[in-house]
C-alpha cells in the first residue's frame, strides 16, 4: 500500500481544523500520515490535533529556520513527509471519505504518473453530502504549464497528488503570501508531464470571509505586489526561452496597464515589435483603453 503524506498548515483556526481532521480520520484509505503544521504556536489548536490520540498525525510547530505564513509551512513539512505522495490540505476545509482512496485506486501500478487532479466542490455552511458512487472517469492530463499559468486550467492548490519525488528540488517562496501556490504548480508542470484527471469532486472548499485569500485581498497592496512578482517571474522564464507567443504578450501587457505596472511593460517592450498587425491593433486598443481609464481618474 502507497503511503500519502498530507500536510496541514493552519493559523489559529481549532474549530475549523476539528472538522478538517474528522474527515482525515474518516477516510477509508488507511496509510497516510497527516502533518499538522502550526504557524503560531496556539495551544488550542495543539490540544484539538492531539485530542484524536492517532499517531498518524502529527502536531508540530513550524521550524524556527522557516519563514511565518503557509509558504514556511508547507516547506517544513515537505523536509519531514515520510510518503510516497504528497497531499496538501487546508485546515477550513472537508475532505470526501473516499478522497484519498479514489485517487489511490487510480494511480495504482502505474509509477510513472507524477501527479492526479481531482476537482473541488465549494461550499458555505452545509457540507455536501457523500455521494456513493464507487467509480470514476480518469483520463491522461498533460498540463500545459503554459496555459495554466495563463489562468485557463483553474487548478486549485490542493486538488493535486504529487508523487513525492516531484518535490526533490523545489519549494515554496516564503516572501509570498499570496500565489505562491501559482509561483510553484507552473514549474512543476513545466517539469514533470505524466498526469491523470480524475473525475472525482472529493475536496470541499468552505467558502467564507476569513479564508487567507479574502485577508490578503483586503490588503491590497500586498496582495498585487505579490501577485506581479510571479507572474513577472514566469514572463521572465518565457522571454529567455524566446519563444512567447502573441497571445501571451497581450496577457501581461493587459496585466501591466491594469496595474499600472511599468516594469511589466517594459520587460515586453521588444517582444511587442515583432507581433502580428492583427496584434498590435488589439495591442493599439488595449492601450487606448488604459489611457481614457487614466484621464477620467478610474
Amino acid at each position: 500500500m502507497k503511503k500519502v503524506s498530507l500536510i496541514l498548515a493552519t493559523n489559529n483556526r481549532a474549530s475549523l481544523l476539528k472538522e478538517m481532521l474528522c474527515s482525515v480520520l474518516n477516510q477509508s484509505y488507511s496509510n497516510w500520515e497527516c502533518l499538522v503544521i502550526d504557524d503560531v504556536n496556539d495551544s488550542v489548536s495543539k490540544e484539538v490535533t492531539q485530542s484524536f490520540n492517532d499517531n498518524r498525525i502529527q502536531y508540530l510547530n513550524r521550524g524556527d529556520s522557516f519563514s511565518k505564513g503557509l509558504p514556511g509551512c508547507r516547506n517544513f513539512g515537505l523536509t519531514l513527509v515520510d510518503g510516497d505522495y504528497i497531499q496538501f490540505i487546508d485546515d477550513d476545509d472537508v475532505l470526501h471519505p473516499s478522497f484519498l482512496e479514489t485517487k489511490i485506486k487510480a494511480i495504482d501500478g502505474k509509477d510513472d504518473i507524477d501527479y492526479i487532479i481531482t476537482p473541488l466542490q465549494n461550499f458555505t455552511t452545509n457540507i455536501p453530502e457523500a455521494e456513493k458512487e464507487d467509480t470514476y472517469n480518469s483520463k491522461e492530463n498533460r498540463i500545459d504549464w503554459r496555459e495554466y499559468a495563463l489562468g485557463k486550467l483553474g487548478i486549485f492548490s490542493c486538488s493535486v497528488l504529487w508523487r513525492k519525488e516531484c518535490w526533490t528540488d523545489i519549494m515554496f517562496d516564503e516572501t509570498l503570501k499570496v500565489s505562491e501556490d501559482f509561483d510553484v504548480y507552473w514549474r512543476l508542470f513545466q517539469q514533470f508531464k505524466n498526469g491523470l484527471y480524475l473525475d472525482a469532486p472529493h475536496y470541499y472548499r468552505r467558502l467564507h470571509e476569513q479564508t487567507n485569500s479574502n485577508k490578503l485581498r483586503l490588503r491590497s497592496k500586498r496582495f498585487n505586489r505579490d501577485y506581479l512578482k510571479t507572474r513577472k517571474r514566469y514572463l521572465r522564464a518565457l522571454l529567455e526561452k524566446e519563444t512567447i507567443t502573441d497571445y501571451e504578450i497581450l496577457h501581461f501587457l493587459a496585466l501591466g496597464y491594469k496595474f499600472e505596472d511599468e516594469e511589466l511593460i517594459r520587460m515586453l517592450n521588444t517582444s511587442a515589435k515583432n507581433l502580428s498587425i492583427k496584434t498590435k491593433l488589439k495591442l493599439f486598443k488595449l492601450f487606448l483603453k488604459h489611457q481614457l481609464k487614466k484621464k477620467r481618474g478610474c
